[in-house]
């Protein structure tokens, strides 16, 4: 009786996966500790871990990690090449192509820099600074900073490149997610002996926006994903239940 009943349900637990709809979710590749590919090509990060955990509570579904650069990313989805991708901000005037339906943790855009610095307005204080951010990072009045106060907005590939061009001088200031280069510096402080008396020294200036980070759903592909409101209804569903009962929270404190 044992046998019949674990082959039945081992019948129904492959039956259920072999309907069961893959989705494959694009993440940033270099965004610790949120989301980056690690050695072997291994996704990991805080939204890794709240994804998969998501996906495991929604049957319909299988999950499929690709790690792309983050501007790489956004043009996939904007072509209705991909479904998703971790870890937009909420941009809908400047990304249309993509819905946010639901937050999932917050986050914010910070400004750092070697020295301590008396600016608190941004981007008034920082008039004709050269400033270092991501590829593809949308900044909080880029247009304004850059035509109304001449700040030099200096695009580098990732977190290592822009605090390296800060040690060298080359960019004044740096803007990211606090905790992201944070971590960032402690990585290059492990590797780099060079740059750990530098990187001792960086401090944040200026908390310019509070963000909350979002799994980005393309919007304008759906012959392509006809699953994608079912997908979204139960996605929304699942986020909510994983904030109430802690499971989000747990996550977060496995990184800090």
């Amino acid at each position: 009786m044992k046998i019949l009943t674990c082959g039945l349900i081992c019948a129904g637990f492959m039956i259920s996966l072999a309907g069961a709809q893959e989705v494959e979710i694009l993440y940033d590749d270099d965004y610790a500790p949120y989301t980056w590919e690690a050695a072997g090509g291994e996704a990991k990060g805080i939204y890794i871990d709240v994804i998969r955990e998501a996906i495991d509570r929604m049957d319909r579904y299988t999950l499929r990690l690709t790690g792309v650069p983050w501007r790489r990313g956004l043009q996939l989805v904007e072509a209705g090449r991909a479904f998703g991708l971790l870890p937009p901000y909420y941009r809908p005037e400047d990304r249309p192509y993509m819905d946010y339906p639901v937050a999932i943790l917050d986050e914010g855009y910070a400004l750092f820099a070697l020295s301590p610095d008396t600016g608190t307005r941004w981007p008034e204080d920082f008039a004709g600074k050269r400033v270092g951010i991501n590829a593809g990072f949308s900044v909080p009045d880029r247009e304004k900073a850059r035509d109304d106060y001449g700040i030099i907005l200096d695009e580098a590939e990732n977190n290592e490149v822009n605090l390296r061009k800060l040690v060298a001088g080359r960019i004044d200031y740096f803007i990211n997610d606090p905790n992201s280069i944070r971590w960032s510096a402690s990585q290059l402080r492990e590797s780099d002996r060079s740059l750990r008396g530098p990187l001792e020294s960086l401090q944040k200036i200026l908390l310019i926006s509070t963000e909350q980070g979002y799994l980005g759903i393309a919007n304008t592909a759906d012959a392509a994903f006809p699953f994608r409101r079912d997908f979204t209804a139960t996605f929304v569903t699942v986020i909510n239940e994983m904030k109430r009962d802690g499971t989000i929270d747990n996550i977060m404190r496995n990184y800090q």
